[in-house]
């Protein structure tokens, strides 16, 4: 577009750039060259940070995975509680977790009920305990925590866990046999009880 000026003499309007005198007044008319714009420099966009509120956060593991308690070692504290309740049982019922004495109790897998009951007892109170472990699981530095916040678990989180140990033992011990297949080394009672056991 053709820029258009006035003459500062006679006030004459739309005279186009560059023409002189002026057509009116025959003034000579001074133009003053047009002031380059000058391009402006592309500033450099800063990287696109994500919030971390709209990002799913995803929960990491409570504990450090070397810290998980294996098969071999869970089983070896088995061992050891399966002494520590067996031996005050036997003597106060005359009955083993092993070989049930009496017809009335007798299941299956020949576990009595007072073994089961002791045994619940025993494992709910010390793994809900500041101990958070079993007599054998303490002796070779074991606790049970939460999946998700490695806190000590609740009294009834221990008695859901304990009773669905019974489920893992039933599963002709499928279920203990998780230990070594799953990816954070949990038994099925782990799973449903929603715990993990680790090493300090």
């Amino acid at each position: 577009m053709t820029n258009l000026f006035a003459c500062g003499r006679c006030g004459a309007q739309n005279i186009p750039y560059g023409m002189t005198p002026c057509p009116h007044c025959a003034a000579p008319l001074a133009y003053a060259a047009p002031a380059a714009v000058p391009m402006s420099a592309t500033a450099p966009m800063a990287p696109y940070v994500v919030p971390a509120s709209s990002m799913s956060a995803v929960a990491p593991l409570p504990v450090a995975a070397t810290s998980l308690s294996g098969i071999g070692r869970r089983f070896v504290a088995g061992v050891i509680d399966a002494v520590v309740v067996g031996v005050p049982t036997s003597l106060l019922f005359g009955t083993t977790a092993t070989n049930s004495t009496s017809s009335s109790w007798n299941f299956d897998w020949n576990i009595d009920l007072p073994t089961l009951v002791v045994a619940g007892i025993y494992t709910v109170l010390m793994t809900a305990s500041p101990w958070q472990a079993t007599l054998g699981m303490k002796a070779l530095s074991m606790r049970v925590i939460g999946e998700h916040d490695g806190a000590r678990i609740s009294h009834l989180t221990a008695t859901g866990r304990y009773f669905a140990s019974i489920l893992s033992a039933a599963l002709l011990f499928i279920g203990y046999l998780m230990i070594a297949f799953t990816p954070k080394r949990q038994a099925l009672h782990d799973k449903l009880a929603n715990t993990l056991v680790v090493t300090d």
